[in-house]
């Protein structure tokens, strides 16, 4: 009872320090053009704990009648602040109103109005003809839409609650940026995971250095014996790339070359327009045929290239650094790759003499091998002149197909000449035939005049027309003639313009062939390419309980992805013509684009795949987000991972926002879906805290066994829990497909109330007589058993020791450790003899025992889905009672009744345990409604006989202040 008091006077005093009006609420309803108004005023004392009052329009109470006839104000409180207790409370005061005149029922539209939610859907059915369904639907129809009526209200109210504690904000966690276009690397080398193989090389390349112990002629012996690597990297190429000479980078020659292949081309030009009588017509052609034949050597103007010391322009010039493993060691192993790593493990341990330079050490080795790798395999793309040859051979296909292209608009131009040349020609033709007719018509005017002896008419008029006539007929007929010579030399021209089109479309053929055959011979190299480009189209990730516990990242795989960098640096080296004069990013398209790339990549290019985590990765320390570029998601087909995607280079960034004593900056549980609506392309995405109202969750739970008055269990118990994330750290476990285990991960701090019954349990000592000194004697005791059972309020913290997670069967094994401080009321009663009063009893104490439970916690949780789940849970207990003088605290009352030497029994020190199954129900996985079941038996190790049960239903709220 003194708890009970102590709550609700703290619930007053923070409700009265607390109280905030709230703006009323206008709630009108309206029938047969009648509409009547009550105004709803609110004080909330906290957001959880409202009081309402109903008023009229004029701003006046109303009024209900006690059962005195007293009328008092209609105001009613409402805590728990939830939808259906507010529904039960307004429906009820509303249908109290006093009316002032029964004549004329004020109100009654809404009493007629609320009226279906007095009553049940059963009562709905009750009511409704068995044979009208009709009328059912519309008793139905009509209570759903008073339901939302009263929803809106407390909708209304909630938010301005909220709004004036301020209550429920979502502090910014921080921001996280992300990509959609991405690199992901094949995952296997030589058949062996990518992750295992560099672990192998590791661990190699890290004793053989140490191994040398300082000495690099060690070293550098034993790099040469025979048999000194693991079977597994015997022949490995890799490792004969790492021991081979580093080469120094090629001179910087580009600027001589530019200048005399400038001339050259120059010459070139020249010498091929004396070669074409019409060369102002094939400029463009020209120029082409000329940068052919220098990529080809086939000049008609030869010129040498600079060759002088300083200006070594030859294929024999040193090759870039991409392109080592060609390369003969002929000079010291001093500038090795592995030499290298041996120098960096003699300066890392001057600086750092700890234990852990191994590890440090062995961490760099991994990043350089990895990193030496892809330079290694991108050697090996360009092994055989491969990269210098597919440009090469690329450029100059379309050198002849923009040739090829030129004659054909050349070809395109002379027919269309000569179609206007025919079209003259043809007019021509109609000319002469018309001059020649009316020549004919002339010499018959002439021989008439004759007859008539007109000479005058023949010298003045017909004799200059018939002259003027024959001199427009030889114009015509030479315009004719010179037209179809025309047409035929272009005729002929034409068809030397096809004879050198076909002859550079063969050509273009060849070069396309010749990239075919290069390609085919180099497949083994192509098909090994490590990174490939991924279009991310969908990013999914889990929050919960600071991890990323999921995340999976769809696309498709575009293209490989070829480093330029080192191709563009051996064509530079080699000072090919085609790096002067090619746009090398159309290249690299075009080469996706080959028909035989895209037949080795057929089974990959723009293929879906999807990327997930194995195992949970922490995020919740700013160490956690350091960490990112250590966790790799996979592609999977069946057990073997295809790809590997390091997170960073999904995740970019986590930007963690600082409050003043936030040290965990993980965002709230959710599962959060990219890419959102981002019109900026700004690729980032703004995460939240969890709402003020949902950080502490108190869980209700009815014990069936202590509805018998016998049994003490406690109707009600109240258990307030709230998780801390500790350490966010998960590795993998190795026992299976995405296995992994994590030490301290989380802090649980729990409070339990029990005992909240009508009646206050009180744990009453027992007595036992011995004997001392044959002198008979009462001993009070009482059993751990029965502290445990009937302890009132307990607090502890659990802390995550080791757990043991296996998704793939849906189950984690956690072992914890915690201690417990508990409270347990125990009383003496002694009956009196009274004749008058039998039942009189004499309290000679009444004693708050302290109680500390010692255990360690092993849990089986079983998590098929987010809806439903349970646990196992085995937790064997040592307690802890400080000494009484009042009486004996002992482990076995019949070990102590039956025990003549009871200082013998008081030294049984013996564990409790506690098993426990239990499981949960949630109808939504967005909603905050869930439900819970649990059964409990704790005992000692006569646990046949010896312990008590709990059966429990429970429910989970939110504590809301």
């Amino acid at each position: 009872m003194k708890l009970k008091l102590t709550i609700l006077l703290l619930f007053v005093v923070f409700g009265l320090h607390a109280q905030k009006e709230l703006q009323p609420y206008t709630f009108s309803l309206s029938e047969k053009e009648k509409t009547e108004t009550i105004m709803i005023y609110a004080s909330a004392e906290s957001i959880n704990s409202i009081t309402f009052t109903l008023k009229n329009e004029k701003n006046e109470t109303l009024k209900t009648k006690k059962d005195n006839s007293e009328e008092v104000d209609i105001t009613f409180k409402v805590f728990p602040f939830t939808e259906n207790s507010f529904r039960t409370h307004l429906v009820e005061a509303i249908n109290s109103i006093e009316e002032k005149d029964e004549a004329n029922k004020e109100y009654n539209i809404f009493k007629t109005t609320l009226a279906p939610l007095k009553q049940t859907e059963e009562d709905d059915k009750a009511s409704a003809d068995d044979d009208s369904k009709e009328q059912l639907a519309s008793l139905l129809s009509n209570r759903k839409k008073t339901v939302q009526r009263v929803r809106n209200i407390f909708q209304f109210f909630d938010a301005l609650a909220i709004t004036a504690f301020q209550y429920d904000t979502e502090p910014v966690a921080g921001i996280l940026k992300y990509e959609q276009s991405v690199i992901i690397r094949k995952n296997n080398i030589n058949g062996i995971d990518t992750k295992d193989y560099f672990k192998k090389v590791t661990k190699h390349v890290t004793n053989l250095i140490i191994k040398a112990k300082d000495s690099k002629e060690n070293f550098l012996q034993n790099l040469n014996q025979e048999g000194t690597t693991k079977n597994y990297l015997d022949g490995d190429p890799f490792l004969a790339f790492l021991t081979n000479k580093i080469e120094v980078k090629a001179d910087d020659n580009d600027y001589i070359y530019k200048r005399y292949y400038s001339k050259n081309l120059e010459n070139e030009i020249n010498c091929l327009k004396n070669q074409f009588p019409e060369s102002e017509k094939l400029t463009e052609i020209i120029q082409l045929r000329a940068k052919l034949n220098l990529s080809t050597l086939d000049k008609c103007h030869e010129a040498p290239y600079p060759n002088t010391s300083s200006e070594t322009t030859s294929s024999e010039s040193t090759t870039s650094g991409t392109n080592k493993s060609n390369t003969t060691t002929t000079e010291t192993i001093e500038d090795t790759y592995l030499s290298k790593l041996f120098d960096y493990y003699q300066s890392l341990k001057r600086i750092n003499t700890s234990s852990k330079t191994k590890s440090i050490f062995e961490i760099h080795v991994s990043n350089k091998l990895k990193e030496w790798y892809a330079t290694y395999k991108f050697g090996e793309f360009m092994k055989g002149e491969l990269a210098n040859n597919y440009f090469k051979e690329k450029y100059r296909k379309n050198l002849c197909e923009k040739i090829e292209s030129a004659y054909s608009k050349l070809i395109d131009d002379s027919n269309k000449k000569i179609a206007n040349l025919k079209k003259e020609t043809s007019k021509y033709e109609k000319t002469k035939d018309s001059l020649t007719q009316q020549l004919l018509l002339n010499d018959v005017d002439i021989k008439n005049a004759l007859v008539s002896k007109n000479q005058n008419l023949i010298d003045s008029y017909l004799t200059p027309k018939q002259t003027k006539l024959q001199e427009l007929l030889v114009e015509n007929k030479t315009n004719i003639t010179n037209g179809e010579a025309t047409v035929k030399e272009m005729g002929s021209r034409i068809k030397a313009y096809e004879i050198s089109r076909i002859k550079f479309a063969d050509k273009a053929k060849g070069f396309q062939n010749d990239i075919n055959f290069l390609i085919a011979q180099r497949s083994n190299q192509i098909v090994d390419i490590p990174f490939w480009k991924f279009d991310v189209e969908n990013i999914e990730i889990d929050f919960n309980d600071g991890f990323i516990e999921h995340i999976t990242v769809t696309g498709k795989a575009v293209h490989p992805e070829i480093d330029k960098i080192a191709i563009l640096n051996s064509i530079k080296a080699k000072h090919e013509v085609f790096y002067t004069d090619v746009n090398l990013d159309d290249a690299f398209k075009g080469f996706y684009q080959e028909p035989y790339i895209k037949d080795i990549f057929k089974d990959t290019m723009k293929k879906e795949y999807k990327f997930d985590n194995e195992f949970p990765i922490g995020f919740s320390s700013k160490t956690d987000f350091a960490d990112l570029k250590g966790y790799t998601l996979y592609a999977f087909e069946g057990f073997e991972k295809v790809f590997s995607l390091p997170l960073n280079n999904v995740i970019s960034l986590y930007i963690q926002r600082h409050q003043n004593d936030r040290l965990d900056f993980s965002p709230k549980d959710q599962v959060l879906t990219l890419p959102l609506d981002d019109p900026d392309k700004n690729h980032q995405v703004e995460l939240k805290k969890e709402k003020s109202s949902k950080i502490l969750n108190a869980k209700i739970f009815t014990d069936f066994n202590g509805l018998k008055e016998s049994e003490p269990n406690g109707l009600v118990q109240i258990e307030i829990e709230k998780q801390i994330p500790l350490w966010t750290k998960r590795m993998p476990l190795g026992l299976g497909r995405s296995s992994n285990y994590g030490f301290a991960n989380y802090a649980v701090f729990n409070l339990t109330w029990a005992k909240l019954n009508e009646e206050d349990r009180e744990l009453q000592v027992k007595k036992a007589e011995s004997f001392v000194n044959n002198e008979s004697q009462i001993d009070n005791y009482i059993t751990y058993l029965d502290l445990i059972r009937y302890e009132n309020v307990s607090v502890g913290v659990d802390l995550n020791i080791v757990s043991f997670d296996f998704p793939l069967i849906k189950t984690r094994l956690e072992l914890n450790g915690g201690v417990h401080y508990g409270r347990v009321k125990v009383v003496d009663d002694i009956p009196v003899a009274d004749e008058q009063n039998p039942e009189t009893t004499t309290r000679l104490f009444e004693k708050d025992v302290n109680m500390i439970r010692l255990y360690p916690d092993v849990i089986l949780r079983i998590r098929p889905e987010e809806r439903f789940g349970g646990y196992l849970r085995f937790r064997p207990f040592r307690t802890i009672v400080p000494d009484n003088e009042e009486f004996f605290s002992v482990y076995s009352a019949e070990d102590f009744l039956e025990n003549p030497n009871r200082s013998e029994a008081l030294k049984d020190q013996r564990w409790l345990q506690r098993y426990e199954f239990g499981a949960f129900y949630t109808p939504s996985a967005d909603s905050d409604n869930k439900f819970f079941f649990r059964y409990r038996y704790t005992n000692t190790s006569k646990w046949e006989t010896n312990g008590y049960s709990e059966i429990q239903l429970g429910y989970q709220i939110y504590l809301k202040f």
